[in-house]
């Protein structure tokens, strides 16, 4: 009936079939390919989905058959469960581009922002080098917005700047993010990791900035002051020399304050 033109009455043979037969796996797969040949959506899926049940974990037609089952529930406008036979298929399969790619569109489309979040996350820990920075980075640009959580924003842009730590205004994003934070042990870390390496004036200028924090959020006058110092030897300018002396003096460092005030 199916080389006559006649799908329908292929349907009604195939459908007999299964109603003697409904393990039989050949004929349901002839009846899911005559459901799509008529556009009946909601028997194709319901065919999908009995073909799932009953095909080993092993076979590699199952990806291909979860992708058809999540694409059908989605011409039928059922959305979550579109969504649950993407994520079945990303269980067995976690790096498939087109589940991982439609599992997010179907959450944006929801403002199901914890699961955009999840998708992007898994995207983020997949990629490499500058991509991974820039993955990192939708993560947090989604944590600042609809999802309001900052504590997920900042962990998001520190896994940025490890990523991509040449990149200067996503280290700026992320001292910002710390001082909001009150992160101070961590803005101290950032700004030494800025000194590293730098030119001179830059070096002494992020020195005196890591040791602001230490001496004033941390209460380390004694690493304040050796940053202090190592910033007034790099670049012994006026301001400097007074700071190394105010510090030296709380520090009672008495030679030190002598030599800063020569």
């Amino acid at each position: 009936a199916t080389q006559l033109g006649r799908p329908a009455d292929a349907l009604a043979a195939w459908a007999s079939v299964l109603r003697r037969r409904p393990d039989d796996v050949p004929a349901l797969w002839a009846a899911r390919d005559g459901y799509a040949q008529v556009g009946d959506d909601g028997a194709r899926a319901q065919v999908e989905r009995r073909l799932l049940d009953r095909l080993p974990a092993e076979d590699p037609r199952r990806p291909e058959l979860w992708a058809a089952l999540a694409e059908t529930y989605e011409r039928l406008e059922q959305t979550q469960d579109a969504a649950a036979a993407w994520q079945a298929l990303l269980a067995a399969h976690p790096e498939h581009p087109q589940a991982d790619r439609r599992l997010e569109a179907l959450a944006r489309a929801s403002e199901d922002w914890p699961t955009v979040a999840d998708r992007l996350t898994a995207r983020a820990e997949r990629a490499t080098g500058e991509a991974r920075a820039a993955a990192w980075l939708e993560v947090a640009e989604l944590a600042e917005g609809p999802l309001a959580d900052p504590a997920r924003a900042r962990a998001a842009l520190i896994r940025a700047a490890e990523a991509h730590p040449a990149d200067a205004a996503l280290l700026d994003r992320l001292e910002a993010a710390h001082t909001a934070a009150e992160a101070w042990g961590d803005l101290a870390g950032l700004l030494d990791q800025r000194a590293a390496g730098a030119p001179p004036a830059d070096r002494a200028r992020w020195l005196r900035r890591a040791a602001a924090v230490r001496e004033v959020r941390l209460g380390r006058v004694a690493e304040a002051l050796g940053q202090v110092a190592e910033a007034a030897t790099l670049c012994p300018d006026p301001d400097g020399l007074d700071e190394l002396a105010r510090l030296a003096e709380d520090a009672q460092a008495w030679p030190v304050a002598a030599d800063a005030l020569r």
